[in-house]
């Protein structure tokens, strides 16, 4: 990553449209210079109005954007010196691919001899500098998507944001975009403000994610953190797959926090909300790191549970297993001749005190007079 310092600050910035319901909840967000920052959540959360207010097509309704120190709240895009890419492209039609990439550099008065250089090596850059001579509607989605990327990019400037840029591809032309844009990043160390709601893509491609929900932040990390050490339920569940198992907590002590099943059985797992005994939590658990094999019936933290069905994905097999308190799902690493647990047998599940999370309870665990 490049050098640290925040080249955009969002200070306190709140958006409503009807003046009564906020989109955006006094947002405090520092973007750092080279970094590669997506902002990830589900339609609604106040991800998409962020990025429009830092583009300039959105004005806050209260609160300041600053971009290299300087406030642009009130500056026009064009004035910005921000390169956008748009989910739905935003080719001109009529024009070439070449004039497509050249045209920002054409309304700042840049001289032709060098707009011509810097078209090339744009092009080049996307591996299209064959295709300038061709008009968009002659191009693939995914040569059309990078045409955009280079327009983006052409005039050099501060930072990018990409709105969905991906989301009119195929899922394998997705895949190997993602990668793409990963590896341009890198190459060039420009910096780029991300929005998408596909959390595999946010993980792929990002060196931190503010994860959004209801016009929050609820957790800004690395993908890493994001996935092993989530915040909350909300995270927890987003990001990735989660097994969420309800509980209450018995005690606490040194980080470790004893909590009771809804069978009467007790686990032990990390404290990471700010919980008092007698509590309602939620127990977080990935389904990789439920053990299965030669696990001993009633040991420390054990749960049992009926197998509800197993299902071969390749590398892994999928086991569904029901406590009759918490649906559960183990992902075990598939190999030949390992027996494979069948529809109603019964099962004893382990579940490491370090992969075991205590956070804050969902609203109907919290009334469900556990």
């Amino acid at each position: 990553m490049a050098e640290s310092g925040p080249i955009v600050a969002f200070r306190g910035v709140r958006k409503t449209y009807d003046g009564r319901s906020l989109v955006v909840k006094d947002l405090n967000l520092d973007v750092i210079k080279g970094e590669f920052l997506t902002l990830l959540g589900p339609s609604g959360s106040g991800k998409t109005t962020s990025l429009m207010m830092l583009a300039g097509f959105e004005t806050p309704t209260q609160g300041d954007i600053l971009l290299a120190g300087q406030s642009i709240a009130r500056t026009p895009p064009h004035k910005r010196n921000i390169g956008m890419v748009f989910q739905n492209y935003a080719l001109f039609p009529h024009m070439t691919v070449a004039e497509n990439v050249a045209f920002p550099l054409s309304v700042r008065g840049v001289p032709k001899a060098e707009r011509e250089t810097r078209v090339t090596r744009a092009l080049d850059m996307i591996k299209l500098g064959n295709l300038g001579g061709r008009k968009p509607a002659q191009l693939s989605g995914g040569q059309q998507q990078r045409v955009a990327l280079a327009r983006a990019l052409v005039f050099e400037p501060a930072i990018v944001l990409m709105d969905e840029p991906l989301g009119a591809l195929d899922k394998q032309l997705r895949e190997h975009m993602q990668i793409e844009i990963k590896h341009l990043h890198e190459r060039l160390g420009v910096t780029v403000v991300y929005v998408t709601h596909d959390q595999d893509e946010a993980l792929t491609i990002s060196n931190r994610i503010a994860v959004f929900n209801d016009g929050v932040i609820q957790q800004l990390d690395t993908p890493t953190r994001l996935y092993e050490a989530p915040r909350n339920s909300f995270v927890a569940s987003f990001i990735g797959e989660n097994n969420a198992i309800p509980a209450r907590i018995v005690a606490l002590q040194d980080g470790i926090a004893q909590v009771c099943l809804p069978d009467g059985s007790s686990i032990a797992a990390q404290a990471v909300a700010a919980l008092e005994p007698g509590a309602a939590t939620s127990i977080s658990i990935r389904p990789e790191k439920i053990l299965l094999e030669g696990v001993a019936p009633g040991g420390p933290n054990t749960v049992e549970a009926t197998t509800v069905e197993t299902i071969y994905h390749g590398d892994h097999m999928r086991v569904r297993a029901d406590t009759g308190y918490a649906a559960l799902t183990i992902k075990m690493r598939f190999r030949a001749g390992r027996p494979v647990p069948q529809a109603g047998e019964r099962l004893w599940l382990e579940l490491p005190t370090a992969d075991c999370r205590a956070l804050d309870a969902a609203p109907a665990m919290a009334n469900s007079g556990l």
